[in-house]
């Protein structure tokens, strides 16, 4: 059976929501994904896995158009994002939320009017209808009663929570997920994971979650990817990639301060690259 939605009403429920094709990004001569491939299925819960600096980030940051790729295909929804015109990018782009590493809730506004603003500039309801939707997206993620407190008056997990019911402010298919746990205290992050895994089953949405936090990835996953030096070097589900054989990966998830990971080349010649005179790393 076919979505609902008009725009996407070609896609059917066994297609990938979000497919990535061989993905290249450079910053100037730096290349940071070298070829990665990812699929996205409704209401799947994907975990992307790795160091920092092996384009996690850099990754998300493509599929939000915030950075242009060097080649490679992004499809959502079933389209070629690069097909589509600038009013249906806009309309694919209403059902794809995400949560910022550190919120971005806007600091002048409080709680409340961080929500309503999306509404207002996404939406035709009315302020009562907006008033009724902030509540409800509040309630969902436990801040009702934070409504008209400013970001500055509230905790660093409850910032991250309510920067979560924004993102779902306009119903997303899918969700994207920048470093959920960053800053957060045990406890509080675990809260977080249980929200992340909840909205996803409630409400039926994919998520596509990137963390370097092995817990956290193991509990909220159906599927992990792991990606290392731009490229997908482990793809499968939380206890196939716990039991994976590559000794970069058991480091990692180990987190040994010694391994492949960590190893300088046997070759270089500490003196040169001080005096400028080797190849620079």
């Amino acid at each position: 059976m076919p979505y609902e939605h008009e725009f996407i009403r070609d896609l059917n429920r066994d297609e990938p929501l979000l497919e990535i094709k061989d993905l290249h990004v450079s910053f100037g001569d730096r290349q940071i994904l070298r070829g990665v491939d990812l699929k996205l299925m409704p209401a799947e819960t994907v975990v992307i896995l790795g160091g920092s600096g092996c384009g996690k980030s850099t990754m998300l940051s493509a599929l939000i158009g915030a950075v242009t790729p060097q080649s490679g295909e992004i499809r959502l929804f079933g389209r070629n994002v690069d097909d589509l015109k600038e009013v249906e990018y806009d309309e694919y782009r209403t059902k794809l939320g995400i949560l910022f590493q550190h919120g971005a809730l806007f600091n002048s506004m409080s709680i409340f009017e961080n929500l309503a603003f999306v509404l207002r500039e996404h939406t035709v309801l009315d302020e009562e209808e907006i008033a009724i939707v902030v509540r409800m997206k509040l309630e969902m993620v436990g801040m009702r009663h934070a409504e008209n407190l400013m970001p500055s008056e509230i905790s660093g997990g409850m910032r991250k929570r309510a920067a979560l019911a924004r993102a779902l402010c306009l119903d997303p298919m899918i969700m994207l997920y920048d470093e959920p746990g960053a800053g957060l205290d045990p406890v509080t992050l675990a809260g977080v994971d249980r929200c992340i895994t909840t909205l996803g089953k409630v409400l039926n949405m994919a998520s596509l979650v990137v963390t370097h936090r092995i817990k956290s990835a193991l509990t909220i996953a159906d599927r992990m990817i792991f990606l290392h030096d731009g490229r997908v070097l482990a793809e499968g589900t939380p206890v196939e990639i716990a039991e994976h054989e590559d000794p970069r990966i058991q480091q990692f998830l180990e987190g040994r301060a010694d391994g492949p990971l960590t190893e300088r080349g046997v070759n270089d010649d500490y003196v040169d690259a001080l005096l400028g005179q080797g190849d620079r790393a």
